[in-house]
């Protein structure tokens, strides 16, 4: 949903890309989707999962991890890269149902567009 919506918002060239720390399923869950397209128009059901050990993270500005869980195991395996690490902290919707997907959306959205000058 984060990279979705950043997408969206960006209206110069920007390189926009998220990953997790574990990939249960291949893409975006039914709830996410549905929301995304519901509420802000954005199509994220080609979204495919990728694990942040996979990515070459050295290549952003900025490395965003939604939870202080993230954030300390991204602290710990690219230590090199702690200035470039802002913490959002916007509580996981897996398996809480839609309304809680709704929540982090709007969680997400907000913090773009308090802190990330996308345009």
């Amino acid at each position: 949903m984060a990279e979705g919506l950043a997408k969206k918002k960006a209206v110069k060239k920007v390189v926009i890309e998220s990953a997790g720390m574990v990939s249960v399923f291949e893409g975006a869950q039914d709830e996410a989707i549905a929301v995304m397209q519901e509420f802000y128009k954005v199509d994220i059901s080609s979204h495919r999962t990728r694990n942040v050990i996979d990515l070459d993270i050295n290549r952003f500005d900025w490395i965003i991890p939604l939870d202080s869980y993230v954030l300390k195991f991204l602290k710990i395996n690219f230590s090199q890269l702690r200035d470039r690490m802002v913490l959002w902290e916007i509580e996981d919707p897996f398996t809480q149902g839609l309304e809680m997907y709704k929540k982090c959306a709007k969680s997400i959205q907000e913090h773009i567009d308090q802190y990330l000058l996308l345009d």
